[in-house]
């Protein structure tokens, strides 16, 4: 190994301990990278639009572009929100009534049980089975909890997201330049390399995850809606939320609905499970691969490890990004071995 590989190892390790050291701040950085690259395209749009000589043109553009994003989330907050606010009150006005419900299915079920033992061997597995399961969702529930206390703790790093993000669309062609001037000369081109790179694996995860979320949301609460299912908006939220987690979110999002749907009927569970089993089917084997292609070039079972160990490192920003960070890395080792 030569002295510019120890060096760039070396390098990349104090910066990814330094981030891990300050994960607790990092919710404005991620939010402004979010912005940045939804605005981008836009602001890039509204540039041409202005004549070339105009010399706040990118400014103004920027200015547009941020007056278009408020305007759409006000149509979304406006149409949606008193609706999701309205569902969430009947649900938690239900709770009380769906846990009595199924508790007296959790009975019937430890009846059966107890009538029917299984072998000790299949017996452990399935408990140990079920307990991982719930412990994994009680621990994500944990984990976006705090998430969300913490946004509310750091509203005074929300204020400045606007403010970053100006910059970043302002400055965006030299972004990458300004970065690498601080660089020693030897590394230069490593780091423009794997700085466009993991540029590019930002991007292409942002805008493909965003697309993806909603249309498998807007989708499953449609359909929900169609099968007769109450709160369909909620449970719609909850199958476009969890679809940020790789491979096993659809089934933490089917959870609420399944049951909701039993505690109705058990045809009607049979109903929801069969769309929910199609709809992800539909949504992994055709929407992912056309929204987000290769682009990450991960296997299933590396992203899966991936959010096991990354989950229990850095918590809920571990498994929302677990495929990102492993196709980060991917890349900084192909970058090493050169």
């Amino acid at each position: 190994m030569s002295n510019k590989q120890v060096q760039r190892i070396v390098a990349l390790l104090l910066f990814g301990g330094l981030l891990y050291k300050i994960q607790g701040t990092l919710l404005p950085i991620i939010l402004s990278l979010v912005l940045f690259y939804l605005l981008s395209p836009l602001v890039n749009l509204f540039v041409k639009v202005f004549p070339k000589k105009f010399k706040f043109g990118r400014d103004l553009s920027i200015l547009v572009a941020f007056l278009v994003f408020i305007v759409l989330l006000w149509l979304v907050i406006d149409l949606v929100v008193p609706s999701l606010v309205s569902e969430f009150s009947q649900l938690s006005a239900s709770f009380p009534e769906m846990i009595a419900q199924l508790q007296l299915v959790v009975k019937t079920g430890q009846q059966w049980y107890l009538a029917n033992r299984l072998p000790a061997a299949i017996d452990k597995a399935v408990f140990d089975g079920i307990n991982n399961t719930f412990n994994f969702i009680a621990l994500f529930l944990q984990q976006t909890a705090l998430s969300v206390v913490g946004i509310f703790a750091q509203f005074i790093g929300l204020i400045v997201i606007p403010v970053i993000v100006y910059y970043m669309l302002k400055d965006e062609d030299n972004l990458v330049s300004g970065i690498v001037k601080i660089v020693p000369t030897d590394h230069k081109v490593f780091a423009q390399t794997i700085i466009e790179r993991v540029s590019y694996i930002l991007k292409s995860y942002i805008e493909g995850q965003i697309l993806i979320c909603s249309l498998i949301g807007i989708v499953t609460g449609i359909g929900l809606y169609f099968l007769g299912i109450k709160y369909y908006l909620v449970l719609g939220l909850i199958a476009g939320v969890t679809e940020l987690i790789p491979f096993i979110g659809p089934f933490i999002g089917a959870i609420p609905a399944v049951i909701i749907a039993y505690l109705a009927s058990p045809a009607m569970a049979v109903n929801v499970t069969v769309f929910y089993t199609v709809a992800q089917s539909l949504g992994n084997y055709i929407l992912v691969p056309k929204v987000m292609g290769n682009k990450l070039d991960l296997h299933p079972l590396t992203i899966l490890l991936g959010i096991l160990i990354l989950g229990n490192l850095i918590g809920v920003w571990g498994i929302l990004f677990a495929a990102p960070i492993i196709a980060i890395l991917k890349t900084v080792y192909l970058e090493l071995k050169k």
